[in-house]
């Protein structure tokens, strides 16, 4: 998985804080989409549970599991476009 430069990841999450959306609970292999002409931007976005992560137990049928390990539960989420992102994050 490619990695970010600290200088691109806190541009990215000044952007979506701006938006109101929390980073952390973005994962890093989602797609963001900003739909200027829709006035919104849609994500994916961890369930949290009391503050915390919802990952599943293995009889649950919303389970997702790689290499032995239950992953957090996501959702699609869709927020209103409040600060465009500019042209292009830092490298």
């Amino acid at each position: 998985m490619a990695r970010f430069s600290e200088e691109r990841r806190a541009a990215i999450a000044a952007w979506l804080e701006a938006n109101g959306i929390d980073p952390a609970d973005v994962p890093l292999h989602s797609t963001i989409v900003q739909d200027r002409d829709a006035g919104t931007i849609r994500y994916t976005a961890y369930i949290r549970e009391n503050g915390r992560l919802l990952v599943p137990s293995a009889s649950d049928p919303r389970v997702i599991a790689v290499d032995d390990r239950y992953l957090p539960l996501h959702e699609e989420r869709e927020v209103p476009l409040i600060a465009p992102a500019p042209d292009h994050f830092p490298a």
